[in-house]
């Protein structure tokens, strides 16, 4: 099966959706068929945090060059995770949280 990720001249996410549940799960889901890629829990559900707007803090950009994705939850973690696989490949929480 061919990877949704790569086409001959570029690598980026190709009809790929990504959702982050209450800043605890990252999903993904191939747009065409609906089909979940990957889902992966990145925090405890008792460690997120909440604002009165759920997009503060929280989002998933794609790398253009690669299939990763890096991920901030809870406004002060950043995770890298590759979009193929799921793996996380590093994480980083500020000091100071906030």
């Amino acid at each position: 099966m061919a990877s949704q990720w790569t086409t001959p001249l570029h690598v980026y996410p190709l009809a790929v959706i990504a959702t982050l549940s209450g800043a605890v799960t990252l999903r993904t889901f191939n747009a065409l068929s609906g089909e979940i890629i990957i889902e992966k829990k990145l925090h405890p559900y008792e460690t997120r945090t909440f604002s009165d707007d759920v997009h503060i803090g929280n989002d998933v950009v794609f790398s253009r060059s690669s299939a990763d994705m890096y991920v901030l939850t809870n406004g002060h973690t950043v995770s890298v995770i590759n979009g193929e696989t799921g793996k996380l490949k590093w994480r980083w929480t500020s000091p100071d949280q906030g």
